[in-house]
């Protein structure tokens, strides 16, 4: 790797592949949501890679999973895309003709699944709109949101009193499993006991906060 940033060929397209792929978890949805063929967005990867000299995915059947070196690069290289962004609209700004800009934060988790038609979709009908992405934990989300960060949050419903003065819409469920290990009957019963209260008691949260949550 070329420690002297001057002398790296890393461009915006690199950080631009390499951030869908993180986000969206997937090479081919990457390639989607940046209206561009599969095999350059693995080509961009590679080059990439080969830049840093580190290895920046974990390839597999199920995706593409940042290795500890693409966590460690993914907040920089978010950064770096944001503030080019953000100098671009500033410009933009300035001649009067800028076309509006949209910050999201998603739970990871969630991304893979809803992100990539929306994504298509959005671009198709609104093309010139620049969006930024960005993933945590539901909770900083929520974080990102009331300080006024991001635009809108795409996550779990939080506690009743978190949603104070905040609009919300639910778009998807997600399944819950009760998992437990392999014990007695009475331990086994007692313990499907204990999470099914714990699951009542958020349902009933969830619908006070919200009379439609069935």
């Amino acid at each position: 790797m070329d420690t002297d940033f001057t002398n790296t060929r890393v461009k915006f397209r690199h950080l631009q592949c390499f951030l869908a792929v993180t986000q969206l978890g997937s090479v081919q949805r990457a390639a989607d949501s940046l209206s561009i063929t599969q095999p350059a967005v693995s080509k961009t990867i590679g080059e990439l890679e080969s830049i840093l000299g580190v290895r920046l995915f974990e390839r597999g059947w199920r995706g593409a999973a940042p290795t500890r070196e693409g966590w460690l690069f993914a907040p920089h290289s978010s950064a770096c895309v944001a503030s080019l962004r953000e100098g671009v609209d500033m410009l933009l700004r300035e001649r009067g003709d800028v076309p509006g800009s949209i910050s999201i934060s998603i739970l990871p988790t969630v991304a893979p699944v809803l992100l990539s038609p929306a994504l298509t979709s959005f671009r198709q009908q609104w093309p010139a709109v620049s969006l930024s992405v960005w993933t945590n934990s539901n909770a900083l989300l929520l974080e990102k949101l009331k300080a006024g960060d991001v635009d809108l949050v795409v996550g779990r419903l939080f506690e009743p009193e978190a949603m104070h003065a905040l609009s919300f819409e639910q778009i998807y469920r997600e399944p819950l499993a009760v998992v437990v290990r392999r014990a007695s009957a009475h331990a086994r019963d007692a313990a499907y006991a204990r999470a099914a209260r714990a699951l009542r008691d958020r349902r009933a949260a969830l619908r006070h906060a919200d009379p439609s949550v069935g």
